[in-house]
């Protein structure tokens, strides 16, 4: 029978459940945002790299229940038992498991359909396209690169059809570039083609990326947008390269943006927990690139730092059935996260970061989070997770931090040793 380490119930605090796995929130910070508030308890599947890679240290400090090897029937028993008041995840791949759990023990959460909108990229596309929703074309890749092609156009976006973060997402512009992707990642599950979004250069201003998020909390009959998040550009195979709060767009592409974040999460039918919302801004106005029914990556540092506003415990309540309170977005001072990616290309060990000391030094800037350690493999292709470093900081309007920011690209200089070098 499995038993949970460490839970030890104080008088009058709800329980929340966490599903743990790689994702938004770390253990740690899931603990401080609750430590005033509620008690936790982290379920933890061993079978799962990112848990398996955790657990010793997350066991040091919060109460966990190993549910390696258990069926979710058995683990919904022991849950019933300690009768949670909520239960959440921070991960994009957890969250049909949440909202199995949530149905079992009678507990706030997406509904079976809603969550095969969120996880699910064709089906959600569709549900936007039927309910009139400015999104873009997906069709599901097949045995026929050519037929695929011709009903999304090129370029296009090959993404899997579940997965988060950017992970192996690529842009291509012909069928033999498109055929030839395929059966490199036939293997690695579903894929989706999508017509490409042409962005608007113009839609943010110069230097700015061409898409925003929105994110927004749910209860039934009651939902808030927290705020809109600018962008860093893009670089290569869609990774993103950092955010800033507040955005740079005017007051009337900001309403647009609003009012079309709410259309779309009428259509999927959301009416729980957090979304973060991707839009895409082109020159026929902002398109929905995707929902995520879950708290962003990296947004819950930055927003918090802006506005005070704590997503993470905003999660933990949302889950128990209590709105959380949200403080405006504060205008008077730009906060950012800029992320140093690897260059398109490079698969190999992690060597050095060169620059690190003098960016850390540069005005506003409050701290570099180097991500990566010497010996450690980095891939281009896995998105946000080969992340080297985050710098975060703030300034008093966006021209100072566009100017540090490019300071910190002159600065930044990594080294690996590439794959193909040991060959």
């Amino acid at each position: 029978m499995m038993q949970p380490s460490l839970l030890k119930r104080r008088h009058g605090f709800k329980l929340v459940v966490i599903v743990y796995d790689v994702g938004s929130a770390s253990a740690a910070t899931i603990c401080a945002a609750a430590a005033r508030v509620y008690d936790l308890l982290f379920l933890c599947d061993c079978a799962l790299k990112y848990v398996k890679e955790t657990f010793s240290s997350i066991a040091q400090f919060a109460p966990t229940l190993d549910t390696t090897g258990h069926t979710e029937s058995d683990i919904t028993q022991v849950l019933r038992e300690l009768a949670p008041d909520g239960i959440v995840t921070f991960s994009e791949y957890r969250l049909a498991q949440v909202s199995r759990y949530a149905e079992a023990l009678a507990l706030s959460g997406h509904s079976a359909g809603v969550i095969e909108k969120l996880t699910d990229k064709y089906q959600q596309r569709q549900a936007l396209a039927l309910a009139g929703v400015p999104s873009t074309k997906s069709v599901i890749v097949g045995d026929s690169p050519q037929q695929v092609a011709a009903q999304t156009g090129l370029p296009a976006v090959l993404k899997p059809r579940n997965g988060a973060g950017s992970l192996h997402t690529y842009l291509v512009h012909s069928v033999e570039e498109l055929s030839e992707k395929v059966q490199q990642l036939h293997a690695s599950g579903e894929y989706v083609l999508e017509a490409y979004l042409q962005g608007n250069p113009d839609a943010a201003g110069e230097g700015w990326g061409d898409y925003v998020s929105v994110e927004s909390l749910h209860l039934p009959g009651h939902t808030q947008q927290v705020c809109i998040t600018g962008k860093f550009p893009l670089v290569s195979a869609f990774r993103e390269t950092g955010m800033v709060i507040p955005h740079t767009l005017s007051p009337s592409l900001e309403e647009s943006i609003f009012t079309l974040e709410r259309a779309a999460i009428n259509a999927l039918g959301i009416e729980q927990g957090i979304t973060h919302t991707e839009i895409k801004l082109t020159q026929d106005g902002p398109k929905i690139i995707e929902i995520n029914g879950r708290l962003g990556g990296f947004l819950p540092e930055i927003i918090k730092r802006n506005s005070g506003t704590n997503l993470v415990l905003a999660a933990l309540d949302l889950s128990v059935g209590t709105f959380p309170r949200v403080n405006p977005v504060n205008r008077e001072r730009v906060t950012y996260q800029f992320f140093i990616t690897p260059q398109a290309g490079v698969c190999g060990e992690f060597m050095h970061l060169a620059g690190v000391d003098h960016i850390a030094r540069l005005p506003g800037v409050v701290h570099v989070e180097q991500r990566v350690r010497r010996g450690e493999h980095v891939d281009w292709r896995t998105g946000t997770q080969s992340l080297m470093a985050i710098v975060y900081g703030s300034s008093p309007n966006h021209r100072d931090v566009m100017n540090t920011v490019n300071e910190v690209r002159n600065l930044c200089n990594a080294e690996f040793m590439l794959d193909d070098a040991r060959q």
